[in-house]
């Protein structure tokens, strides 16, 4: 059940934990700043350039906690982060990364 929501992009309903553990071996990095979207995209390797990453942006490619976000200058803030501990990040269908707050 966690693998299959961890799938679809649905984090309601399950905790941190679960999804670190769903999550194994996918890419980590801290999150310590508010920056905007595209330069925390660059910045952790989900994008090898801004132009790249405003690309995937306005492709709806980039989703935050299951949410897709379309705003190239939407500002990553730490109380994004699930049970303040967590961003999970997805580029595409499969890609994900998870910033550490």
């Amino acid at each position: 059940m966690v693998s299959e929501k961890l799938f679809k992009g649905d984090f309601k309903g399950l905790s941190v934990n679960d999804i670190i553990t769903g999550l194994k071996g996918v890419p980590n990095f801290n999150y310590k700043e508010e920056l905007p979207l595209v330069d925390v995209l660059v910045n952790n390797g989900m994008a090898s350039s801004k132009r790249e990453a405003r690309e995937f942006i306005k492709n709806n490619a980039v989703s935050i906690n299951g949410e897709v976000i379309n705003d190239e200058t939407k500002v990553i803030t730490k109380d994004m982060a699930l049970e303040g501990k967590i961003l999970i990040f997805r580029r595409g269908k499969k890609k994900y990364f998870i910033g550490n707050v």
